[in-house]
């Protein structure tokens, strides 16, 4: 994932994950898939030089819907009502 200046990181990623798995996901979410992808791998940066930021996102759709799962059973992401 190649992040610019006038790029949102959390929706862009947010935008991968909807596609990857068979769940819903929302906006209210991006936050918590930005730190759990973080926590667990599945997002890690990458060396780059001349000031863009690249990061490694995994795709592995049954570990991304556990991250989900993970969260509404926690209570840290909600379904919107």
């Amino acid at each position: 994932m190649v992040l610019r200046g006038e790029s949102d990181p959390t929706a862009k990623l947010g935008a991968h994950v909807q596609q990857l798995v068979d769940l819903a996901v929302f906006p209210t979410w991006h936050n918590f898939l930005v730190q759990q992808g973080r926590l667990t791998r599945l997002i890690t940066p990458l060396t780059c030089y001349g000031g863009v930021q690249l990061w490694k996102v995994t795709l592995d759709k049954a570990h991304w819907e556990r991250v989900i799962c993970r969260g509404l059973n926690q209570l840290a992401i909600h379904l919107p009502i």
